[in-house]
């Protein structure tokens, strides 16, 4: 009789796809929640990037800077951080009304940082939950 049970197969295709849904769900719910960061991340690096171009007509209005970001984009909440600069061309900060080692201008620069936290959709099994992304950059203004 227990044989008979041993050799039985009925039932194995049940017992497969019972193994196999768990590990199937935990792979969608991953591409899910990688998906939804990836495209939050690209909508504040977008942002980042219509805050330089306001910052090539206003170098020095931060407050503006900052502005153009948060206009840019509907994360919320949104951390702005907009900090200038002066660095020469072998990479030395110093002041802008400085003059670099080889007796040229310093270059005048802007830093823009955003950060902010999402709240994934799919449960949230490896990952924090709300998730935080950021995005910084620097360019050359003058």
């Amino acid at each position: 009789m227990l044989m008979n049970f041993l050799k039985n197969q009925k039932g194995a295709a049940a017992i497969e796809f019972g193994i196999t849904i768990p590990i199937l769900f935990v792979m969608v719910v991953c591409v899910i929640n990688m998906g939804y960061v990836l495209m939050k991340e690209n909508e504040l690096n977008s942002a980042v990037n219509a805050g330089f171009l306001h910052a090539n007509k206003n170098a020095d209005n931060a407050a503006a800077v900052s502005a153009a970001v948060s206009a840019a984009t509907r994360l919320k909440p949104l951390s702005v951080s907009v900090t200038s600069f002066c660095s020469c061309s072998d990479g030395a900060t110093l002041a802008c009304n400085a003059f670099c080692s080889d007796h040229t201008v310093p270059g005048t620069y802007i830093k823009i940082t955003a950060s902010s936290t999402i709240k994934l959709y799919a449960p949230a099994l490896f990952m924090t939950n709300p998730f935080p992304i950021s995005a910084t950059g620097t360019v050359r203004v003058k």
